[in-house]
């Protein structure tokens, strides 16, 4: 069964968003994790990023649901 989640690519990640897109929806499979979400998007794994979904912390092993809302952005450095 497919699943619809919304997507927000912040930063130097926008430029994996198709159309450069703020927010966009993709279709996965159900069940589907982060790390897949990532995959689909081609975005590498050797770029860092914070994982959100639905406002909490997520990992690459984060199961996906319906409606969920994911946003990434690059680490913000501090000082």
């Amino acid at each position: 069964l497919k699943m619809k989640v919304e997507i927000r690519l912040l930063s130097i990640l926008k430029g994996f968003a198709p159309g450069n897109r703020d927010v966009f929806y993709l279709e996965l499979e159900g069940g589907a994790t982060v790390g897949q979400l990532l995959g689909e998007l081609n975005i590498p794994f050797s770029i860092k990023r914070v994982i959100l979904v639905n406002g909490y912390h997520g990992n690459e092993d984060t199961v996906l649901a319906e409606n969920d809302q994911v946003t990434l952005f690059p680490p913000m450095g501090g000082g």
